[in-house]
């Protein structure tokens, strides 16, 4: 048995657009995930406090462009899922990056690479959740029938979390909406919405 990656793609694109919580959001992932490919370590991912973790990291993308502005008007964010090491110790996490340059019509995205970018030093979340999501991942058998999905819905359910109430004065900006990626920097992404003066504006499936 093996998951249906796409499936799941758009199940992540559905929720990011619900009121759900991270947790709740997660839990809906994992059953999906658990029903196309059984395995004990679905229930241990499923006890991740992912809330909690989301909480913890609010002050997280204000934190980061108050250490060090971009030298531009940001049009875009980036939050790019990767994974750092050291010591030969490898885990999941991911960081924040910024862009001179939104095309909201663009469905490849390719604003996100093309124009001037700015990614700060130290600009990592610290995710105690994707971390142990890797860990359980690759302590185990499942690997990246683990990683690639709940790593991503994570991600993007975190992001989307962050940024409710939100504007571009989150990250200083004066352009008037900036476009709002999440994914892995090998490949799959999506956009999850607008930061606009207003408010944060969620893409819609």
């Amino acid at each position: 048995m093996s998951l249906n990656f796409s499936a799941i793609f758009a199940k992540i694109q559905e929720l990011v657009a619900s009121e759900r919580s991270p947790s709740a959001c997660m839990s809906e992932i994992i059953s999906i995930c658990s029903r196309d490919v059984p395995h004990a370590d679905w229930a241990r991912l499923s006890a991740l406090d992912y809330d909690g973790d989301v909480a913890s990291l609010t002050s997280w993308i204000a934190g980061v462009f108050e250490r060090e502005p971009a030298p531009f008007p940001i049009q875009g964010l980036w939050f790019g899922l990767n994974n750092p090491s050291e010591n030969r110790k490898i885990w999941a996490d991911m960081y924040v990056g910024s862009v001179a340059e939104y095309a909201p019509d663009d469905e490849e995205l390719s604003w996100i690479w093309k124009s001037k970018r700015h990614y700060p030093e130290d600009s990592y979340a610290h995710s105690s959740s994707l971390r142990s999501i890797y860990e359980i991942a690759y302590g185990g058998s499942l690997g990246n029938d683990v990683e690639w999905p709940l790593c991503l819905a994570f991600a993007a359910f975190a992001v989307r979390s962050f940024l409710r109430g939100q504007t571009t004065k989150l990250v200083a900006s004066t352009a008037p909406r900036i476009g709002v990626a999440v994914g892995f920097d090998g490949g799959d992404m999506l956009k999850i919405g607008e930061l606009t003066d207003t408010g944060f504006v969620i893409c819609k499936t």
